[in-house]
């Protein structure tokens, strides 16, 4: 019994057990939060033999001062500059919340530690204070960019012990304007192409033809930029296009 933890009530010696379902209370164990143990539970029959059998280990997952009741889930939509969310917590007395926004790789990488520096993330709050009904936090000064994926990280704790980490949510700031349906192709000969779709806006397209191989790296700057363009003049530049209606690009 010496790596058991705990006092005397943390574990069984001999328990006498019959072919029933059992149970086993283990109490002043001293346990951390948010932290997983193993229990270990060994059964012989009454002649003390030591013949008996050990079990598989099972996870015992303490949890956090403050656990989450509800997820945190994000609130209207994000924009450039800033991202709302809400979610409930479930602790004693007032708790504390650090949230960040970061790409998915650096939101990946953080732990109940990191989160509170905001290592590579981009924008974040610190430690705001939060009961235990719904809340609702705003993230500003974010920069984040159109179209880009990005995620949310929630920590929250209570009395200044570990807490919880929430799973990460999925941020994304609409595009300024879609596609109602994609470009096509209508013809195409050796002096270029027409092609034809509808856009959710009015606004401006610009489109380039390039090499088969190259379209891996083509991206909104080289579109916008000609890079590429067969030929180097095989391109249309900030055409005025109309919301809703099939519109027409005439690429030569």
């Amino acid at each position: 019994q010496m790596w058991a933890l705990g006092q005397l009530n943390c574990r069984y010696s001999g328990q006498v057990i019959d072919d029933s379902v059992q149970t086993l209370t283990f109490t002043d164990c001293g346990l951390s939060h948010s932290a997983t143990y193993k229990a270990m539970v060994y059964i012989e029959d009454g002649n003390g033999n030591g013949d008996g059998i050990l079990a598989a280990p099972v996870d015992v997952d303490v949890p956090g001062s403050s656990v989450f009741g509800m997820q945190p889930q994000i609130f209207g939509t994000p924009s450039t500059n800033a991202v709302a969310f809400y979610f409930q917590a479930s602790h004693p007395g007032t708790g504390l919340v650090w949230a960040v926004v970061g790409t998915p790789s650096a939101i990946a990488a953080l732990d109940a530690v990191s989160i509170k520096i905001g290592t590579g993330t981009i924008c974040g709050i610190n430690g705001e204070a939060i009961g235990s009904s719904q809340e609702q936090k705003s993230i500003g000064a974010c920069a984040l960019q159109r179209g880009e994926e990005y995620h949310l990280l929630v920590y929250i704790e209570s009395q200044g012990l570990p807490g919880t980490l929430s799973t990460p949510v999925t941020v994304l700031v609409p595009t300024s304007n879609s596609f109602v349906e994609d470009p096509i192709t209508v013809s195409a000969d050796q002096g270029g192409a027409e092609l034809t779709f509808v856009a959710t806006n009015a606004g401006n397209a610009w489109g380039v033809i390039v090499a088969e191989g190259d379209e891996g790296l083509v991206t909104v700057g080289t579109v916008k930029s000609a890079l590429g363009a067969i030929g180097g003049n095989c391109y249309i530049a900030a055409q005025s296009i109309s919301g809703a209606t099939a519109q027409t690009m005439n690429i030569m």
